[in-house]
């Protein structure tokens, strides 16, 4: 199969099962690339209280038991409330594996919001912001980052697959709320 090939496959594969998994769970993410910059936006409403939300987030220590692709995550050192974390894993693009690590400094506001900067890895540029609100329904988590990276697809493919992967990890975070929330009860 040429390069060309698994584009187009990608491309089919991605979009449609996207689609589904949003209307499916009310869970909104977009993948756009500017220039050199990769911008993902996500939203999504968890039936959780915000402090059941930010318990999950911040869990780095348990990330690699339930986000896909993550096969180690931990926190390296911490201070106050400034934490860093280091996690490795693999980003599979279709029929392509790319293993991945990074190492991140995140700033705590409990139980408000979270800022993430990378400052060693995969992606040497990458920083990000998340936000909790309480809503009837829940908790409203907006995410917002910015990452550089290289990669060999072109633009609107590299788009749809990084959203795709992205909705999967939001989904995954989401369960883990849901989970923990009935474990609790």
């Amino acid at each position: 199969m040429n390069r060309r090939q698994i584009l187009g496959l990608l491309l089919s594969l991605a979009a449609p099962a996207t689609r589904a998994i949003e209307e499916k769970t009310g869970t909104w993410v977009a993948a756009m690339r500017r220039g050199e910059i990769f911008s993902i936006d996500a939203i999504m409403v968890a039936p959780v209280t915000p402090r059941e939300a930010w318990d999950v987030l911040v869990d780095f220590d348990a990330w690699a038991s339930f986000v896909p692709n993550m096969m180690s995550s931990r926190i390296v050192a911490r201070q106050d409330n400034v934490i860093r974390v280091e996690q490795r894993g693999e980003l599979k693009w279709g029929p392509v594996t790319e293993p991945f690590a990074t190492v991140r400094e995140v700033h705590l506001t409990p139980p408000e919001s979270m800022r993430s900067t990378s400052v060693a890895g995969a992606t040497p540029r990458e920083q990000s912001l998340t936000r909790f609100k309480e809503v009837p329904a829940g908790t409203e988590i907006w995410h917002r980052a910015e990452m550089v990276f290289d990669t060999w697809m072109p633009d609107r493919v590299a788009e749809v697959v990084l959203q795709k992967i992205m909705q999967e990890r939001y989904e995954a975070i989401l369960a883990e709320m849901v989970r923990r929330r009935s474990a609790s009860r």
